[in-house]
């Protein structure tokens, strides 16, 4: 589905789950990558974290056990390597990006945010914004159940370095031995509508991840990935993803992953007014050009988001008005299917379809008789007014 103005496809489920204040972010190494964070990933972290000390990554060797093997090399201070981490990843010259900001704003009341990294740029960006909310930091986490804020799942780098998910030992610990983070995932995923982004589909971190996916509720688990990257991986976990294009020979390769992110970010915040300005622009410019001029974005707009929402409706119906062409428009698209049968319960929102039909075409004879369409014709009219009038309580 794709209604947000210069933004990818954003899955309805997702913004269903989004809605219901039933979505939680996933933040992976990713979203700390772009100017100007300019961290490393695990694979370029553990490179910096080996240097000079004469060990090599061997091919295919998974990244926490090559970390597992240059913990053991550091035998007189077995958390060497967690504390050389924290100073890394706390560079002063590294601050939050538009992307930190963007995943914050997509939460419009409650902040519900897992993050798999040990920087502190998300609360950062949080106090920039003006926005508060709870912090967790392994293994001290919340029920997956239910919670609200930010939590590092991890740990973070202003916590004891041994809190410091790092090494195939720290992961042991963390999804087996004690298992407290397969523990908070099961419930988070029961739960809840969880999207990934910052993740790659050969990801050590996503590998350990998938051993704390339940295997019940497959709908609800997606991802924004680069496009063109393998997706069986993601598909073997039950992930739908949603893809974007890199940017060549620009200072940000993940730029359009940002503006998506921003876009989505800048319509879930938009206010009443703004709301009725588009809704009021798409029909005034269909009356001057006609219904060939719909935006394909505001076609999915109006029939996923509009029809779906009580007060949006209401500014549909009071600009559309008694044009008959925007009814033929809204049957074609199934969006008066079933609402005027019997045994259909109506919800608010079908209610509000049917008092328009009835107000804007039903009463007026001048109408109805000319438009030609099954639902409003004389015929129809005459056998069905009652019923009509009765479903406006359902």
């Amino acid at each position: 589905m794709k209604f947000i103005k210069s933004a990818g496809d954003i899955d309805k489920n997702l913004i269903k789950a989004q809605q219901e204040d039933k979505l939680i972010i996933f933040a992976g190494a990713g979203i700390s990558m772009p100017s100007p964070s300019n961290l490393p990933d695990f694979v370029k972290l553990a490179k910096k974290l080996a240097y000079s000390s004469g060990l090599v990554l061997e091919k295919s060797e998974p990244i926490d056990r090559f970390l597992g093997r240059l913990s053991k090399k550091n035998a007189n201070d077995p958390y060497a390597i967690h504390k050389n981490t924290i100073s890394i990843l706390s560079d002063s010259s590294s601050s939050y990006n538009e992307l930190h900001s963007g995943i914050l704003n997509l939460f419009k009341n409650k902040v519900r945010l897992v993050t798999t990294n040990f920087d502190n740029h998300l609360s950062s960006a949080l106090k920039a914004l003006n926005k508060e909310t709870l912090i967790y930091k392994a293994p001290a986490l919340p029920l997956g159940e239910d919670f609200y804020g930010i939590v590092h799942l991890h740990g973070c780098i202003d916590q004891d370095p041994s809190c410091i998910v790092l090494t195939d030992e720290d992961f042991g610990k963390a999804y087996l031995t004690k298992g407290w983070a397969t523990r908070f995932l099961l419930d988070l995923f029961n739960n809840y509508t969880v999207l990934f982004i910052g993740y790659s589909h050969n990801d050590t971190v996503l590998n350990y991840l998938a051993r704390g996916l339940p295997s019940s509720n497959l709908d609800n688990r997606f991802a924004i990935v680069e496009k063109g990257k393998d997706l069986k991986h993601w598909e073997h976990l039950g992930i739908r993803t949603t893809e974007y294009e890199l940017v060549d020979n620009a200072e940000n390769s993940h730029e359009n992953l940002i503006k998506l992110i921003n876009a989505w970010a800048d319509w879930t915040n938009c206010n009443l007014l703004d709301e009725e300005k588009r809704i009021k622009n798409i029909v005034e410019n269909v009356k001057e050009k006609g219904f060939q001029s719909i935006d394909p974005i505001d076609k999915d707009y109006l029939i996923e988001d509009v029809f779906t929402q009580f007060y949006k409706l209401k500014f549909f119906t009071q600009f559309a008005g008694n044009s008959l062409e925007w009814l033929k428009w809204a049957d074609e698209n199934g969006l008066l299917k079933n609402i005027f049968e019997e045994d259909h319960e109506c919800n608010k929102e079908e209610s509000h379809i049917i008092e328009w039909v009835i107000n804007s075409f039903v009463y007026d004879e001048n109408l109805y008789v000319e438009s030609g369409l099954s639902l409003v014709d004389e015929e129809y009219v005459r056998q069905e007014e009652g019923l009509l009038l009765n479903n406006l309580s359902c």
